[in-house]
């Protein structure tokens, strides 16, 4: 009987076949090939290294690409990419939804690449230069969340205040200055209110108010809202308020315990004299208020100077902005 000899080249080959077999019969998957990204998913890659001609320099002669400030997020799925790729002939892009087609650099060295993003997803996007001889360099790379505006009813509008020179009513007429001033789009005018807030002998505080109500006209797509307190405010500031939103056509007075009417978008008792900017998930609403309890010292008159109320929104039903600057 021949025998195999313990260091036979078949023998190591059958070895290597059967290890082989084997890891594949109980799921073992090799690992990626280098520079590539793989989807263990889906089983591919998900983009394969550039074809790289040969006598290319290793490491590779060109620097990395250098971007200029681009926004972040997005609300764009076609996102322009501009920079700068000293002696470099072209600029690749590649991302989430797929290659961008080169662009030629100027002889300033400047480039404009368009790139597709993902729509509402934080993208990667990597930069490569090329050579003349089509050797790639250093890559750059850089991240971007694209958002989609908000939108209701299937349209969008540039946010803005919507609240400029809307119809404003309060409980208290002012005691300085109008109504108008709070919407009027300055800072420098504003106006006063102020009302009795006696002892209470249970002790509860943020009881007795006042407040200040803003009419939009119609819903918009709300995103924001801002107070601004008077200049030399002092203590006349709102260290307990309430900021509220409604979208019925005629809500009862603002109460946050109004619930079925307002939604109370935030509620405080420890206010201060800085500006208050309050981001929320973007809603529909026709009406803005302001709920006044408590200013910043004590005594039993409560006195508050306010400059400006904001709502931040866009319209629903607008044409949909331009797109941004393109590289053409």
């Amino acid at each position: 009987m021949k025998r195999w000899a313990r260091n036979s080249p078949t023998l190591r080959f059958s070895v290597v076949v059967g290890l082989v077999g084997l890891a594949a019969g109980i799921g073992c998957t090799a690992e990626p090939p280098p520079n590539q990204v793989y989807d263990k998913g889906g089983q591919k890659d998900l983009y394969a290294p550039p074809d790289q001609p040969p006598g290319c320099p290793s490491p590779p002669a060109l620097g990395a690409p250098i971007l200029e400030q681009y926004p972040n997020p997005t609300a764009y799925a076609l996102q322009p990419f501009r920079g700068s790729a000293p002696g470099a002939d072209l600029v690749t892009a590649r991302g989430g939804a797929g290659a961008a087609a080169p662009v030629k650099v100027g002889s300033d060295g400047k480039f404009c690449i368009e790139v597709t993003l993902l729509p509402d997803s934080p993208n990667t996007v990597t930069f490569a230069p090329l050579d003349a001889n089509g050797c790639p360099g250093r890559e750059t790379v850089a991240s971007i969340l694209h958002k989609s505006v908000a939108k209701v009813d299937g349209g969008v509008s540039s946010i803005i205040n919507v609240a400029k020179n809307a119809p404003v009513t309060s409980k208290n007429a002012p005691d300085e200055g109008a109504l108008g001033n709070l919407v009027d789009g300055s800072t420098g005018s504003g106006a006063k209110f102020s009302f009795s807030d006696w002892w209470d002998p249970t002790g509860a505080e943020c009881d007795a108010n006042t407040w200040i109500r803003i009419d939009l006209g119609k819903s918009y797509t709300i995103s924001k809202l801002k107070v601004v307190w008077g200049p030399n405010v002092g203590s006349d500031y709102g260290q307990c308020y309430a900021l509220l939103l409604s979208s019925k056509a005629s809500p009862v007075d603002p109460d946050p315990a109004q619930t079925s009417d307002w939604s109370v978008i935030k509620q405080a008792s420890d206010g201060d004299a800085s500006e208050l900017l309050v981001p929320l998930s973007p809603q529909s609403a026709r009406w803005a208020a302001l709920v006044l309890y408590e200013n910043g010292s004590t005594g039993i008159t409560e006195t508050f100077r306010v400059a400006e109320l904001e709502v931040w929104g866009q319209d629903p039903n607008a044409t949909p902005p331009a797109p941004p600057d393109r590289c053409k």
